[in-house]
């Protein structure tokens, strides 16, 4: 059962936020994490049809002060594909860059948090499939499926890139 909270006149908040990424360590200290360069990706989930999608990046800890350690967190969704109505699957489709937050590096103070508004109609078909610079983000391409990728950058080599962040999106009807 989707769940819409009335928040303004003509707009509702899905009452469930999304964690993509739920906060945790993520980086050189954490337990089972990649080696630099690596990129991550979260479980896929599937929001209903809304008009607008807030994505947000929280970060908590910045276990690190080398400037050269960096983290690169994007948000993607899926758009183009048709799901299978009796497997469940899907197919056809494209994952789309639609939120590239700034760059964390190591010299991030603790409790930055970077929140975008993605918003525009369901895709059916996607013109450009054109990776997404730092820091910007992609109106008018929202899909059914969303996930988060995140690439961990150990810049001067010591093994300390560690940050404690989570990634979350919220759908507006």
């Amino acid at each position: 059962m989707v769940r819409f909270a009335s928040t303004s006149p003509g707009h509702q908040v899905y009452e469930d936020t999304v964690m993509l990424f739920p906060l945790a360590a993520r980086g050189a200290e954490a337990p089972a994490n990649p080696a630099p360069g690596v990129q991550v990706t979260s479980n896929v989930f599937e929001i209903p049809d809304c008009e607008a999608v807030l994505c947000s990046l929280n970060i908590t800890v910045s276990a690190t002060a080398d400037v050269l350690d960096l983290l690169d967190v994007l948000i993607q969704t899926y758009v183009g594909g048709q799901k299978n109505r009796l497997t469940g699957a899907w197919a056809g489709g494209t994952w789309v860059d639609v939120c590239y937050f700034s760059q964390v590096t190591g010299a991030t103070v603790a409790g930055q948090v970077e929140v975008a508004k993605i918003t525009g109609v369901a895709a059916q078909a996607l013109l450009v499939v054109v990776p997404l610079a730092v820091g910007n983000i992609r109106a008018g391409v929202m899909g059914q499926r969303w996930r988060a990728q995140y690439t961990p950058t150990d810049g001067a080599g010591g093994g300390t890139h560690t940050w404690t962040f989570s990634v979350s999106v919220q759908p507006i009807k």
